[in-house]
């Protein structure tokens, strides 16, 4: 099993996407920033159940994720801070996953884990096409 995070958007990108609605857009900009936030804490926990508990198979695959996770937070981080914004919402450890869901059986673990890549997965897609889109609109924008 492979996942690939693409970083389909560069700073320069993504600022050019403020220069229009950029009211609605920092408000999307931060909720997407805050969904990505909370996504990162589970990578970052499945992450460390593989280190840990398991052979570290796919441990390569999620410290890719995790780093590109960690890029596109801070693309987005630096966008909103281009036009006066700031991210409010920030996620913490405790709120987005709290310590029941950290200390479980290793099966549970293993049930967690996929339920987690599953879902970070169709997050990014849906991302992925709600970006390409509205960079679409807003270039065929007059």
């Amino acid at each position: 099993m492979s996942f690939y995070v693409p970083c389909l958007f560069t700073f320069s990108n993504i600022a050019s996407l403020f220069s229009c609605c950029v009211f609605q857009l920092t408000d999307i900009f931060r909720n997407d920033y805050h969904k990505l936030s909370v996504v990162m804490i589970f990578i970052e926990q499945v992450r460390w159940d593989e280190e840990t508990y398991e052979n570290g198979q796919f441990l390569t695959t999620l410290n890719g994720i995790f780093q590109n996770l960690k890029s596109l937070l801070c693309v987005m981080s630096n966008a909103l801070r281009t036009q006066d914004a700031e991210v409010v919402d920030f996620a913490n450890r405790s709120e987005a996953m709290n310590q029941r869901y950290r200390t479980m059986s290793r099966a549970d673990n293993h049930d967690r884990d996929y339920i987690i890549m599953r879902e970070s997965y169709k997050l990014f897609g849906n991302l992925i096409l709600k970006y390409a889109a509205l960079k679409d609109f807003l270039s065929s924008s007059p």
